[in-house]
């Protein structure tokens, strides 16, 4: 098991979902979970493919387009705002898929 590997790979997700998304900081936990020296060190590698694998469903959940337009002056922007695809998730589910495979 390359932990280096795998970390960097939880990184780039992170980085593609952005800090501010939910998710990120679960996928942090489990970088540091496989950090030697972190405080939250455990090397558990059925945990952490558990905890990804959920993390995974749920960046799959997340809608996959954008609803249709709205004409001016509708009451639909701030349902667009919702059901967009927060950028990155599609390069957050393959790395977090890469590091899975890793484990």
């Amino acid at each position: 098991m390359d932990l280096k590997a795998i970390r960097d790979h939880l990184s780039k997700a992170e980085l593609a979902i952005g800090q501010e998304h939910p998710l990120s900081a679960r996928i942090k936990t489990v970088a540091r979970n496989l950090t030697p020296g972190d405080r939250l060190w455990c090397d558990d590698a059925l945990t952490a493919q558990n905890s990804l694998l959920a993390i995974l469903a749920d960046l799959e959940q997340l809608p996959k387009g954008l609803p249709p337009p709205v004409s001016p002056g509708g009451e639909g922007s701030a349902q667009r705002a919702e059901t967009q695809v927060p950028l990155g998730v599609n390069e957050a589910i393959e790395q977090i898929g890469a590091a899975i495979e890793l484990l």
